[in-house]
């Protein structure tokens, strides 16, 4: 592997560690202006998918209301053969609060590929179980709540872009 390459997957994989410690737009900003993000199975029986930091910056926002005290654990990302993708195990869970629901906890074992150019997230893939039951205060199984559609509405404002703040 090429001096080249060896700085490139580092960059890149910097990317990918940070995807886990941010959130909202700063999530957002790791993604490029063309970036995809796409669900292939979903516990709602289809594929959800964001195409763009306009429907990247919607998604990520939404996920701070919808997903309250989200975290990550256990994340192992693995370096491929190719400096620009990368494969993260991981176990994330967090409470899902839908207006007009009682809040339910939910938590899953993903797997997640990235792929990047520069840096910046061209390409991102979640696999969970879409089978996954969140649970209600109780700790019982119950159904997740309706978390509608993950498309912007035609009357949402695109957010300024995010900027990191100094000495970041």
């Amino acid at each position: 592997m090429s001096t080249d390459d060896v700085a490139l997957r580092d960059r890149n994989r910097a990317t990918v560690e940070r995807f886990f410690k941010c959130h909202g737009l700063e999530r957002a900003s790791l993604f490029a202006e063309d970036g995809y993000k796409v669900l292939p199975w979903t516990g709602m029986g289809h594929p959800i998918d964001m195409r763009g930091q306009y429907e990247l910056k919607y998604n990520f926002l939404r996920n701070i209301e919808l997903f309250t005290g989200w975290s990550w654990s256990d994340v192992t990302v693995y370096d491929t053969q190719y400096p620009d993708r990368f494969w993260v195990e991981c176990d994330g869970g967090g409470v899902i609060r839908v207006d007009g629901y009682e809040p339910v906890t939910y938590g899953n074992h993903y797997l997640m590929s990235f792929r990047l150019e520069d840096g910046e997230i061209k390409e991102f893939r979640e696999f969970a179980n879409p089978l996954s039951k969140p649970t209600d205060q109780a700790g019982a199984p119950t159904e997740m709540p309706p978390l509608g559609d993950w498309k912007p509405p035609a009357d949402w404002k695109e957010p300024p872009d995010w900027t990191p703040p100094a000495g970041s």
